[in-house]
């Protein structure tokens, strides 16, 4: 089931960010993908997936409550020491919040200015009680 409109817009600027870091292939054509691209760096693989938000999150737990369907599809891609798994949030205000999905954890990762994403501890484990992740 949708929860709105495919994010195209979002997708077309993280698309454009992150091709300044490396390759993007577009996941089109992959049929039934947890992501919307892969972005191809020196370093890594990373299989992003593009959200958007009303609001900032503020917690893992609200992460995960808000967004469990996109964590979920991106945790079918294998994570390894040279892929990982990405989940990127436009807010309103045009500002992104990004989040490395793990096997067992989710951690907020500071944007290209160096910011934190916000989170509230500011480690974004995922390990919040009574919030599985």
């Amino acid at each position: 089931m949708s929860k709105g409109r495919p994010p195209k817009v979002a997708c077309r600027e993280a698309c454009t960010s992150a091709a300044r870091r490396g390759v993007v292939l577009g996941a089109d054509g992959v049929m039934k993908s947890g992501f919307d691209f892969i972005l191809f760096t020196r370093e890594r693989v990373i299989f992003v997936r593009i959200k958007r938000s009303h609001s900032r999150i503020i917690a893992v737990g609200e992460l995960v409550v808000r967004f469990s369907n996109e964590i979920a599809g991106l945790r079918k891609v294998p994570h390894t020491l040279v892929v990982s798994r990405e989940l990127w949030i436009l807010l309103p205000w045009g500002t992104w919040q990004y989040f490395d999905i793990g096997d067992e954890s989710i951690t907020g990762i500071p944007d290209d200015t160096g910011k934190s994403t916000g989170m509230q501890g500011g480690s974004g484990t995922g390990k919040e009680p009574g919030v599985p992740v």
